[in-house]
C-alpha cells in the first residue's frame, strides 16, 4: 500500500500502475472472502455437517486480520484510501486525435475479464498511425479508469464483509470477546468514523473550488460510485452503533457537513 503510485500518464511505465492497481482489487477481494469465511457460517446445518470445523467462526483470526486493516491510523485501509487519487484524466491537448469516422472503425472491447472491463474500451491502429500518441494516452486512460473502478469495487466489498464482521462478533459470545483485551477496531476506537472521514475527505470536491462543476466533472464516476455506496453502509453501521462508535457530538456535525456535500456535488 505505501509504495501505491501516483498515476501519470505521461509516466515511463503507466501500465505498470494499471497492473498494480488490479493486482491491489483482486488481493482486497481475496482477503474479502478469506475475512467472511473466519466469521463463520455457525448455524445448525454446518454443524452437523463434516464442514464445521472449516466453517466455525474464528474470533481470533478475525481480530488479528481486522486490526491490520483497521487497528490504527496506519491501518491498511485507511492508508490504501487516502492514497487513491480519484481525479479524471484528460488528454494532452496538444495531441492531435484522429478523425471521429476512423475512431468508430477502430474501437474494441478493452482485453481482460468480462465482468471487471466491460463497458471499457480502447482503440486498436497500427503503431505507425499519426495519432499514435493520442491514441496511447486514451487506451490508458481508458485501462486506468477500469482499474480504479476495479480497486474501488473491491474496496467496497472488504468495508461491506468488514462491517458484517463486526455485527457478527457483536453477537458472538466467547472468553475472548468478553475480555478486556478485545477491541473489533470497527465497533471500537472509531474505527468506522475514522474510514468514514478518509472515503468523505476523497468525495469532497468542493474543497478544491470544484464543486460547482458537479462530481462527475472531477472525479471519475465509478470510482466515486462505488465509494458512495461504502458511504452509506458505513452511515447505517454507525447509526446502529449509536455513541459506542462516535468519538464526540462535534464528529456527528463535521460528519453530517462532508455528507451533505458529497449528495450536493
Amino acid at each position: 500500500i505505501l509504495r501505491l503510485p501516483l498515476w501519470d500518464v505521461v509516466s515511463p511505465n503507466p501500465e505498470h500502475t494499471v497492473e498494480i492497481l488490479h493486482s491491489m482489487g483482486w488481493l482486497l477481494k481475496g482477503l474479502s472472502c478469506e475475512l467472511r469465511l473466519l466469521v463463520g457460517f455457525a448455524n445448525d446445518a454446518v454443524r452437523d455437517s463434516g464442514l464445521a470445523g472449516f466453517l466455525q467462526p474464528h474470533p481470533n483470526l478475525c481480530s488479528a486480520l481486522m486490526s491490520n486493516l483497521y487497528g490504527n491510523p496506519d491501518g491498511v485501509m485507511y492508508r490504501l484510501v487516502n492514497k487513491l487519487s480519484l481525479e479524471l484524466i484528460q488528454i494532452d491537448p496538444s495531441l492531435t486525435p484522429p478523425a471521429v469516422d476512423m475512431m468508430k472503425k477502430a474501437v474494441c472491447d478493452l482485453p481482460g475479464p468480462p465482468d471487471i472491463v466491460q463497458g471499457y474500451m480502447i482503440l486498436s491502429l497500427p503503431s505507425s498511425s499519426d495519432y499514435e500518441a493520442w491514441i496511447r494516452q486514451f487506451n490508458l486512460i481508458s485501462a486506468h479508469k477500469c482499474a480504479m473502478s476495479h480497486l474501488t469495487s473491491a474496496i467496497g466489498m472488504m468495508v461491506d464483509v468488514s462491517l458484517y464482521s463486526a455485527d457478527s462478533m457483536k453477537s458472538f459470545q466467547s472468553d475472548l470477546l468478553s475480555s478486556s483485551e478485545y477491541s473489533h477496531p470497527l465497533l471500537h476506537s472509531g474505527g468506522a468514523q475514522v474510514l468514514l472521514e478518509s472515503i468523505l475527505g476523497k468525495l469532497d470536491i468542493a474543497s478544491s473550488g470544484s464543486g460547482h462543476e458537479g462530481m462527475d466533472r472531477v472525479l471519475l464516476p465509478s470510482a466515486t460510485r462505488n465509494l458512495s455506496n461504502a458511504v452509506l453502509n458505513l452511515c447505517e453501521f454507525m447509526a446502529s452503533l449509536q455513541s459506542e462508535g462516535v468519538k464526540s457530538p462535534g464528529d456527528l456535525v463535521q460528519l453530517g457537513a462532508l455528507v451533505s456535500r458529497a449528495v450536493y456535488s
